[in-house]
């Protein structure tokens, strides 16, 4: 009996409903018309003249008893239609209109009786189109997320080398720390006593940081994608046929030029050599560059316009004239700001790539917070031991020594490790309190030798296929890491470096084995207690 009247009164309520829509719907018909104006409001900017959108609403308008509903534009009937309203009396009306020129122009909906008249009800908007300006592209309000810091009070709380702002001490160019209280350019160790990553100014610090990050990066990309790839859009250059890290250091010099003259960066092959000899293989299907990274520009080497085309020169030294320029109204954000971004606009993973590195790190299990670390070793000492300009290697006890202070400074347990050789990786590995991980390589089989290992892989005397995804893969894990062990007479340490500080946002914890930061391309400079010296 129970269910039975459930259903009943199931009934009596569906029943009710129905008669309260019907009560309401004979109500709506005795209400008076009016129109509900949506889009756009008044004043309202469009930035295309394709994109011109009108959106009202009217209420409580039969047709065909009463008439229709008409737009206007700049005083001239533009359209009419016949009401269909919903159960609420609604007819909802968005329509596209026809291009428009530049300026300002008039719109209105108006209600029409039978006899086409106005019958005194109508909306109206005011908007403008400008082509000529760019849409301005909305943002988060920033700073809402920012809470004040409490790391300083006065600007002299910055050590001189920086300014107090809503109490975080944000630092001149080649200074940081908590309270601007290191040189770049001078230590080869960045231990703060406040983690950055716990930081109460690391909000502050990362919009200070932030600050034309947009601009430089869309600069880069509108100068590398003309219109036409001609000789006056291009500058072209050979490319470089030494190690990774050298190669994007080159290449990093090579923007910097082309910012200053507004062309694209194109690369050509050098003498017996691909473009990009790191996705050269077939694996690859000879895509180069391609093969890990987003293109950089919409031009290529192989554009029929560029055959034959002025290749820009190097001097005696290897690098372009004019390699530590940059943009004056970037001066204020420092050189490893700005190279660190260039190298993060050229260095964008495309979708292989990233799987590649997701699994690799799902499958080494990494955990953070972690301590990336590189040991350069195998042909770089090598070429080391005999060169005139390159810095020769440091013993692994030195890295030992450097890995166990940061572990200790920062209470971090786990390490990735980025080596070349078996050896050292083994050293590291067995290291007691530490739970180190790596890729699993034979590195013996893969690296051991003096010849450059570029070379060896360009004429096939190694896995070309497995020595350069290994390579990518420890450079964006190492990329991923919140503190930093390597040496910086190494270009692949650096790049390594850079690109972890681009991607945080921040200046982590690190320590080099030998040279402090250095950013010039096979020049000459000074490094801190080292004198002059090459990087």
């Amino acid at each position: 009996e129970m269910w039975r009247l459930c259903f009943v009164l199931l009934v009596a309520a569906v029943g009710a409903s129905n008669d309260i829509i019907g009560d309401t719907a004979r109500h709506r018909r005795t209400l008076p018309p009016s129109i509900q104006w949506q889009f756009p409001e008044d004043d309202y900017v469009f930035y295309s003249s394709k994109e011109v959108l009108v959106s009202f609403v009217v209420h409580n308008f039969w047709t065909p008893a009463a008439g229709k509903v008409t737009l206007e534009i700049n005083g001239n009937r533009a359209a009419a239609w016949d009401m269909e309203p919903n159960e609420f009396g609604e007819t909802r009306i968005h329509v596209n209109l026809p291009e428009f020129p530049d300026g300002s122009h008039y719109v209105a909906a108006v209600l029409v009786g039978p006899d086409d008249e106005p019958v005194g009800v109508e909306v109206d908007c005011t908007f403008s189109v400008d082509t000529k300006n760019p849409k301005p592209i909305g943002r988060v309000d920033e700073s809402d997320f920012c809470p004040e810091a409490e790391a300083c009070s006065s600007d002299s709380a910055c050590m001189g080398h920086g300014r107090c702002i809503r109490g975080a001490c944000i630092c001149d160019p080649h200074w940081t720390g908590e309270n601007c209280e290191f040189d770049l350019f001078e230590l080869p160790r960045y231990h703060p006593s406040e983690d950055p990553m716990r930081s109460p100014s690391r909000c502050q610090k990362s919009r200070h940081w932030e600050n034309g990050t947009r601009t430089l990066m869309q600069e880069m990309y509108r100068i590398n994608h003309p219109q036409e790839c001609t000789p006056d859009t291009v500058m072209l250059y050979e490319a470089p046929s030494h190690g990774l890290g050298a190669n994007m250091h080159y290449l990093t010099v090579a923007m910097t030029r082309c910012l200053q003259h507004g062309k694209a960066m194109v690369l050509t092959p050098p003498p017996h050599m691909p473009v990009w000899l790191y996705g050269w293989h077939d694996e690859c299907h000879i895509q180069g560059h391609g093969c890990h990274f987003l293109p950089w520009s919409n031009c290529t080497g192989d554009e029929p316009a560029l055959k034959g085309a002025f290749i820009q020169p190097r001097n005696t030294q290897g690098f372009p004239p004019d390699s530590r320029w940059r943009p004056t109204d970037l001066e204020h954000q420092g050189t490893l700001w700005y190279r660190s971004l260039i190298i993060h606009y050229l260095l964008q993973p495309n979708a292989d790539l990233e799987a590649k590195v997701r699994y690799h790190r799902n499958a080494l299990r990494i955990v953070h917070p972690i301590i990336g670390m590189h040991i350069r070793a195998g042909d770089a000492c090598a070429h080391a031991a005999t060169s005139t300009i390159r810095p020769g290697c440091r013993p692994i006890e030195a890295y030992v020594e450097e890995l166990q202070a940061m572990a200790r400074k920062y209470k971090v347990k786990r390490v990735f490790l980025a080596c070349d050789d078996a050896d050292s990786a083994q050293v590291i590995a067995s290291q007691p309190n530490l739970e180190v991980t790596m890729l699993k390589l034979d590195r013996k089989e893969l690296f051991d030798g003096k010849w450059f290992i570029e070379y060896r892989m360009a004429y096939g005397a190694t896995n070309t296929a497995q020595v350069a995804e290994s390579t990518m893969i420890d450079l964006f894990l190492l990329r991923e890491c919140d503190y930093f062990v390597g040496t910086f007479a190494s270009q692949f340490s650096r790049l390594a470096f850079e690109m972890l500080v681009a991607f945080k946002g921040y200046v982590p914890p690190y320590a080099s084995v030998d040279y402090p930061y250095c950013f010039n391309y096979l020049e000459k400079m000074q490094l801190g207690i080292f004198g002059q010296n090459f990087c």
